[in-house]
């Protein structure tokens, strides 16, 4: 009899969706396979998680065939390879016998312990050409030298340009450790563990950390050191992240569902859609990067809460007013399926729009954070229903319907409120935009390191250090010359690359620039005795082909790291003081324009080094970042005016939905926040997200307007129907993006609180400006058939109902 009933109140729920509501009904009967089916997919998904892999290589942030990879190639096939290790000493005299011994120690092992270890330069042997290696004496690695000669060794080391400046700094507190590598090969032909990028880095800091440096302070820095720690820092940060996530997501379900059924299904969701995506990823052997796992994460705790938030509300009307817990699912189900499957769409449209954008983590997190959302809603449909179904009917006692909550209280005021102050309202919104407006363009794009990652973690604090010294450095890149005329025939092109260099000097964050028209100099120089008069390069090109042949004879190594063998294509080493983009990015537009005026005619170049491939990211953040908004306002544009069935509607709901965006920006730009891969990840979200309770409150408002109901009237029913659950979930998704908060990475931290301005501000949206917009709206279209008969033929045409 109460199954008869069931079906009966489901299918008149339901309408004309009978089939709809027979699938349900048969999915709730089916609870075991149902469960199943999940568990399958569970062990399945997880072994695939000890397989996920974790990279911070720069170039696993371009596409395959971008231009710059591209350029990459083209100098490692020239002049194989420059990945090196470095060592930064500081003592208060490093010529001291004890320094000194340090040093070599430090060098010895290195050689000794990192792979593909080719050769060291330090104070205790450097090569000088056609000179050979010049290597203090040390016996069981005691310096074998007196003083006197110690003495002697430092004012010749102090007298020489090519070493002051370069192995140890003018006031001879710093020395400087390259430990030069082969090149790197590939991961199929590397038997160990780790790649061979963190094997080498590993080995170095393991090294460096195991030296007892006494009075002296040893720090390592390199890409490969640098990739390695920066993964096991970032490591452990997502780790803490993960944790107090899981925690903030327990908890969370607790307070708001209060029974077993809602939190088991909750959980289920979450981690079903989690375990499943990043468990095939790691049987695809997708890789990902360490600074954006957390993002996809925590989007589906939150996202998943929200959505069960939204069943779970109407289950518990319909569950307290009859008792019966399989019909309160199906109501529920009917109440909410339409309006979370165009949740879902629009927020895996905004998300997909980050496929537009040249940045290989970037495509990443959009595509994993879609497919999560995608599993929430499947799983939430097809597996949270049946979670809700499983427990008994209760008994209903007289009194106990619906009572509004704290919330819904507060909110029936507000909508009084509401109605009373539309116009203020409207002028603070247009004030509120113009503001957020004059922040965006103060917005600038820029990778700056310092600013992006701060000094919290160590291995930042460590290359601060190293970048503030006067002789260590971390960031570097190559210019790359084409000569129209081999170089060995023409000196004055070799003048002219020093004037090149002379000025590219001057330019911001430079450092310090090497090139072979130094090597020629040093090379003269040397030849010639350390003849000052003879520190220059050769005055014609009988002077200069036999010092370049005799070069080649005595060190090959030497000239073919500076120059081709055709002596045609030759580079300018760029050492830089730190990191930004976007001074970064002027400069080379700068070199380019002093390599047209200082250079012959038909010289072309090129840029290559992980310091400009991360420079290059600025201008793929600005065009993917305008593709992505616009590509994500489209089509939740598209998809409103489909919900709705009406394109001016459509179109009008969208402003209370950009106003977030615009307000993130605002705060972004009027902080001097800077926008780079991490936080451009927010404003496509923001668009996303902020349309989901849009989608809930317009469903109701719009539905009782159509019937002829007052705007008061509606503005309220809609804010007792839908306001607590909005409230709640948006209280969810803020709860979820703060996790962020706890990280000890700037840029995370500036997501976190970005996205959950966004959030905030995209719920007070709803509250405030769209039901006076829809209200606006309403009474300029419908208002006269309204006051003629709201019960009309007309008027039912114009009707939409999303859920009633």
């Amino acid at each position: 009899m109460t199954q008869k009933k069931t079906s009966c109140d489901t299918q008149h729920a339901f309408g004309q969706s009978g089939i709809l509501a027979r699938l349900f009904t048969k999915l709730l009967d089916k609870k075991l396979p149902a469960l199943a089916a999940a568990l399958l997919i569970a062990l399945v998904a997880l072994p695939g998680l000890r397989h996920l892999s974790i990279t911070v290589n720069i170039d696993d942030f371009f596409l395959e065939d971008d231009p710059v990879l591209k350029d990459q190639r083209k100098f490692q096939k020239l002049f194989q390879t420059n990945n090196f290790v470095g060592v930064l000493v500081e003592s208060d005299n490093i010529f001291s016998r004890e320094t000194l011994e340090l040093i070599k120690t430090v060098s010895d092992r290195l050689m000794k312990e990192v792979p593909l270890a080719k050769e060291t330069t330090s104070l205790v042997r450097f090569r000088i050409p056609f000179r050979g290696d010049i290597a203090l004496p040390f016996t069981n690695n005691r310096l074998s030298l007196p003083d006197e000669a110690i003495a002697l060794y430092k004012s010749f080391c102090n007298a020489s340009n090519s070493l002051r400046g370069v192995l140890f700094s003018e006031d001879n507190r710093q020395a400087w450790i390259r430990l030069l590598l082969h090149p790197y090969p590939s991961e199929d032909k590397w038997d160990r563990e780790m790649t061979p990028l963190f094997s080498v880095g590993k080995a170095a800091y393991d090294t460096v950390r195991s030296v007892k440096p006494g009075n002296a302070r040893l720090t390592a820095t390199g890409m490969p050191v640098y990739a390695y720690r920066k993964e096991l820092e970032m490591m452990n940060d997502l780790t803490r992240i993960l944790v107090i996530g899981a925690l903030v997501a327990l908890l969370l379900t607790i307070m708001i569902f209060r029974d077993i059924q809602g939190i088991a299904g909750t959980l289920l969701l979450i981690c079903l859609s989690t375990a499943s995506v990043f468990g095939i990823q790691g049987w695809l052997g997708i890789s990902m990067d360490s600074a954006f796992i957390a993002v996809p994460i925590l989007l589906t705790i939150g996202v998943s809460i929200g959505y069960a938030v939204h069943i779970t509300r109407f289950f518990k009307i319909h569950f307290r007013e009859t008792g019966d817990r399989r019909s309160s699912v199906l109501f529920a189900l009917e109440k909410s399926a339409k309006p979370i499957l165009f949740t879902a769409f629009t927020t895996i449209a905004a998300l997909l729009s980050f496929v537009f954008v040249e940045i290989k983590p970037i495509q990443w997190v959009g595509i994993t954070s879609a497919l999560c959302i995608f599993l929430v809603y499947a799983l939430s449909m097809l597996l949270f229903p049946v979670v809700l179904d499983c427990g008994r009917n209760r008994k209903v006692v007289t009194g106990s319907g619906s009572k509004p909550g704290r919330i819904e209280k507060i909110l029936n005021r507000y909508s009084m409120w509401l109605v009373r102050y539309r116009r203020q309202i409207v002028i603070a919104f247009f004030g509120i935009t113009a503001l957020a407006i004059t922040g965006i363009w103060r917005l600038k794009v820029d990778l700056n390191a310092e600013q992006m990652m701060g000094t919290r973690l160590p291995h930042m604090k460590d290359q601060m250090r190293i970048a503030r010294s006067e002789i260590g450095v971390n960031d570097t890149m190559d210019l790359v010359l084409n000569l129209p005329v081999p170089v060995s025939d023409d000196p004055e092109i070799l003048k002219k690359i020093e004037r090149l260099e002379k000025e590219i000097r001057l330019l911001p964050l430079v450092k310090k620039t090497s090139s072979f028209a130094g090597a020629v100099r040093t090379l003269n120089f040397s030849q010639h005795g350390f003849d000052r008069a003879f520190e220059t390069i050769p005055r014609n090109s009988a002077g200069l082909k036999p010092l370049l042949d005799a070069s080649l004879r005595s060190d090959p190594d030497l000239l073919r790291s500076w120059v081709n063998d055709a002596y045609t294509t030759t580079r300018i080493f760029i050492e830089l003081k730190e990191f930004s983009s976007l001074t970064i990015e002027k400069n080379i537009k700068k070199i380019r324009s002093l390599v047209i005026e200082n250079l012959p005619r038909g010289t072309t170049s090129f840029f290559s080094g992980s310091t400009y491939q991360m420079a290059v990211m600025n201008q793929y953040i600005t065009r993917g970042l305008v593709r992505s908004v616009i590509t994500a306002f489209g089509v939740i544009t598209v998809l409103m005016i489909i919900v709705f069935n009406s394109l001016r509607f459509g179109i009008i709901a969208m402003i209370p939905n950009v106003f977030p965006v615009l307000v993130a920006g605002g705060v972004m730009g009027f902080c001097s926040l800077p926008m780079e891969f991490v936080t451009m990840t927010v404003a496509p979200m923001i668009l996303g997200l902020a349309v989901d309770d849009t989608i809930h409150f317009l469903s109701h408002l719009k539905d009782d307007l159509d019937r002829g109901a007052d705007f008061a009237v509606s503005v309220n029913r809609a804010f007792s129907i839908v306001g607590t659950a909005m409230t709640e979930s948006s209280l969810i998704l803020c709860a979820s993006f703060l996790v962020l908060a706890f990280s000890q990475v700037n840029s995370i931290n500036n997501m976190g609180i970005i996205a959950c301005l966004g959030i905030i501000t995209a719920y007070f949206s709803d509250l405030f400006v769209t039901p006076i917009i829809v209200g606006t709206l309403k009474q300029r279209t419908y208002g006269s058939r309204h006051r003629q008969s709201s019960g009309s033929k007309d008027n039912d045409n114009a009707r939409v109902v999303i859920s009633a």
